[in-house]
């Protein structure tokens, strides 16, 4: 095994949680239809929440599909994460939900760009696409910024259904690449156990 091959799977294998998409994607779906389907159908009605229902399980059985393939094509990868990493994800997570005032849509795009491109970095500037999708937050938090689109468009429970649809629509996408990235870069045989990455 030469030294890029080599590198290639130390960088797969430490992103290897991050790396596997379709375990998050299901879930970027529902949140992209939620919005839609409550412009087009409000909620307080029988058959409206047993829709919501039906998505919640839908996801759910994606999820532990999505765990059994990766468990079965790639085996069990363990990764430890530090007490630092653990708070840091806690904390930008709830900054995302603590932008409010005038600016905030702006900054909620900006939050969602910072994402990204913690995506690209991590694992070793693998995920090239992230950068794609930091530019185009950017440049919607831009768009915000300058009044071209509403200001509510993209926060957290806004009335403008598009743009949270938009975000979790994305962020699926997202997810697809990923899961294509890790078949690209792990053979399709694995041995059941990798140590700590």
């Amino acid at each position: 095994m030469d030294a890029a091959e080599r590198n290639r799977l130390i960088a797969a294998t430490r992103g290897y949680s991050s790396l596997r998409g379709l375990i998050y994607a299901p879930a970027g779906l529902m949140n992209a239809a939620s919005p839609l389907l409550d412009a087009a159908w409000p909620r307080g009605g029988t058959a409206r929440e047993w829709v919501s229902v039906a998505m919640f399980a839908s996801v759910v059985v994606a999820f532990f599909a999505a765990l059994s393939f990766y468990r079965r094509r790639f085996g069990v990868v363990r990764h430890s994460f530090s007490a630092a990493q653990i708070i840091g994800v806690i904390a930008y997570t709830a900054a995302m939900f603590a932008l409010r005032g005038p600016h905030s849509a702006s900054l909620h795009c900006v939050w969602w760009a910072a994402f990204y491109l913690a995506c690209y970095l991590s694992p070793y500037g693998l995920r090239v696409y992230s950068l794609w999708f930091a530019a185009l937050f950017l440049g919607l938090g831009g768009l915000t910024q300058a009044g071209i689109l509403p200001n509510e468009q993209f926060l957290p429970g806004g009335t403008h259904a598009v743009g949270q649809s938009f975000i979790w629509l994305a962020l699926s996408i997202h997810g697809l690449l990923d899961h294509l990235l890790l078949l690209r870069l792990l053979p399709r045989t694995a041995p059941s156990t990798v140590p700590n990455a």
